[in-house]
Order: C-alpha cells, then structure tokens, then sequence
C-alpha cells in the first residue's frame, strides 16, 4: 500500500493540520499513526514535536531552558520546514499569534560567542540563548 506522502499532494494548510494533530495527542500516538500511514517525514516530526512541545512553545512565562530546549527540538536554529510547521500548528491550535516567539528565534539564530568551535562553543552559545530568553 502506497503511504500518505505518495498517494497525495499536502498543501501547507493541509500539512499545518495534520501536524496540529499533535496538540491533542500524545507524541507516541502520532509516532505511531503518521508511521503507520508512511506521512511525509516533515509532517510526522512536526506532529511528534508539537506532541512534546507545543505547551511549552506557547506558555507565557516559561523558565528559559525548557524553551531553548524546546526550540531546539524543533531545529527552529536551523533552516528547515518543522520549525515554520510546527509554530503554525501552536498558532492554530492555541489561538494566539506567534509574532514574539517567532522574533525571538530569529534574534536567538543570529547570537554568536567568541569562543574556540567545538563542545565549549555549544555551551557558550547555549549559556548566551537562555540568558537572553531570560531577560526578555
């Protein structure tokens, strides 16, 4: 049987939905279903993502480092499609906009340290991004 990601097209609405899924439910049901249904692979770990993190994502008041660690689940420091799918779904979902959290990420990507590359260079970074989430 052909999966979900082959026998249609997905429309970012449509995409959006499928990942807002995960709002109601737990990530290792939409683990299951979207692996059952063979979903495209950016829909299944923006569902799951937003399963773990979608709370988090949009709380107000939310200690620092469960958001860092929540952006950074969603790759939202890298260039890709989860991270745009899943603030969309939070968006639907909890019926706010997402307008400071999606400013925040932009201002949090651009944040370098002066540092030598390598482990000390992560936690670094990581020390500079809580620190800014936590004066904001």
């Amino acid at each position: 049987p052909r999966g979900l990601g082959r026998s249609v097209r997905i429309t970012n609405d449509a995409r959006t939905g499928l990942v807002g899924l995960g709002w109601a439910n737990t990530a290792g049901v939409m683990d299951r279903l979207y692996r059952n249904l063979r979903a495209p692979r950016v829909v299944h770990r923006g569902a799951v993502a937003l399963a773990h993190h979608g709370r988090t994502l949009t709380g107000v008041g939310v200690d620092a480092r469960a958001l860092l660690d929540a952006l950074t689940a969603i790759d939202a420091f890298r260039q890709n499609e989860v991270t745009g799918l899943v603030l969309d779904a939070c968006e639907a979902c909890g019926g706010e906009p997402l307008t400071a959290r999606r400013g925040l990420i932009d201002e949090l990507r651009r944040l370098r340290v002066d540092a030598e590359p390598g482990p000390g260079y992560g936690a670094a970074l990581r020390r500079l991004r809580i620190a800014r989430i936590a004066s904001r």
